[in-house]
């Protein structure tokens, strides 16, 4: 069994999945949603209007400044006519922290880093609105919900040539960093594994033990690279606790949130076909030339976003997915260069909830080639 600590984390990662995978659903006091606001200084009572318009992040760049260390610069527009000052937070994907443009600590290599723009007037206020007037309205949080993220190679890496240990808790005890995990372009804050072997890094300020666990339950890791296999579909909680020799242990352990997709097997529909293959998901994806054959993967409840893993390339065809008795989303898998892990948005986080079975469609098959697809993810 887990040691209090980490069960106690554990319960928490789990009850804040919600605001980790939406991070729109913020903790702030409910304030008056209001199309025309463009500012959120105390009002009336002290009732403040919510500018549910935050600047927009366009483009970033970043470069190497010293060893291990990139500085990030972006670029934003206003989305309405509020002329606040904006500034800029990063992200070292896979993390949870926000924090300067200046990212230190980093290894030779390549870097993600993700980077958002804030409304800075905005995001220092915290006005309290009158509920009669505002009733539970969450406040849209006053940063750009859609970051970039750039890759940025170093030709050094930070001290010791690796990723740099945080400091120590307040009274000494060990802090734990996760410095790697599955990246996603798409989500960077709930990425989506395209692996079935996720590899997650851990860091401690100090020589350490970890306690760790998925979804509540104990896994075995330890310092530096750990590799996890065998992950059923669905979304993973990982939470790691580092422990040191005294057998201190870091109260605020360090989680993660990401998906593991559902793999697709020949098995699911008639007319299908296992195809092994170095670099796919799961080291295989399923194809056919049979036009209007059809796969049904599995049975959700509940979902938002589905997107379809597949193959591109020059004698590929298009298929359909469905949710339920939803409408069928076109896939084109016509391409002028053959690539696998290739990922399509059947429908967004932002959809309303769907029910029902996954189904794909071979829907258009070229003379003499295929469909191919690979996995799907419905979260």
């Amino acid at each position: 069994m887990l040691p209090s600590p980490v069960r106690r984390a554990v319960l928490l990662a789990v009850t804040g999945l919600v605001a980790t995978l939406l991070p729109l659903v913020a903790t702030a006091e409910p304030t008056q949603a209001s199309a025309s606001c463009t500012t959120e200084k105390p009002g009336f009572l002290g009732a403040t209007c919510d500018d549910e318009k935050p600047p927009n992040t366009t483009s970033a760049t970043g470069t190497q400044s010293a060893a291990g260390q990139v500085t990030v610069t972006a670029n934003f527009v206003y989305s309405d006519s509020d002329r606040d000052p904006v500034g800029f937070q990063c992200q070292l994907v896979g993390t949870a922290s926000w924090g300067p443009c200046v990212v230190s600590g980093l290894a030779a290599g390549t870097a993600r880093i993700a980077i958002r723009a804030i409304d800075t007037a905005d995001s220092a206020l915290n006005t309290k609105c009158d509920e009669l007037l505002c009733g539970n309205t969450p406040e849209v949080p006053d940063f750009d919900a859609t970051p970039e993220v750039i890759s940025v190679t170093l030709t050094s890496g930070g001290s010791g040539g690796g990723t740099l240990p945080p400091p120590s808790g307040p009274n000494g005890e060990p802090e734990t960093q996760i410095s790697d995990a599955p990246l996603d372009k798409i989500t960077p804050g709930a990425p989506v594994a395209l692996t079935r072997t996720p590899r997650i890094t851990l860091v401690s300020s100090e020589p350490a033990t970890f306690n760790c666990a998925i979804n509540a339950r104990k896994v075995p890791c330890h310092d530096g690279v750990n590799v996890f296999r065998g992950l059923k579909p669905g979304v993973k909680v990982f939470v790691a606790q580092a422990v040191d020799k005294d057998g201190k242990f870091d109260a605020t352990p360090a989680s993660i949130t990401f998906y593991v997709p559902i793999n697709l097997s020949a098995a699911q529909g008639k007319g299908w076909t296992n195809v092994k293959s170095r670099g796919s998901y799961a080291s295989d994806y399923v194809s056919t030339s049979a036009r209007g054959a059809v796969l049904t993967v599995a049975s959700v409840t509940g979902v938002h976003e589905v997107r379809l893993v597949a193959l591109t390339g020059p004698k590929l065809g298009k298929v359909a997915v469905r949710v339920g008795a939803g409408k069928w989303k076109t896939v084109n898998l016509k391409s002028g260069k053959s690539q696998k892990l290739q990922v399509f948005m059947i429908r967004s986080a932002n959809a309303a909830k769907v029910s029902g079975k996954v189904q794909i469609m071979a829907l258009k098959v070229p003379s003499g080639g295929t469909v191919a697809v690979d996995a799907i993810v419905a979260r």
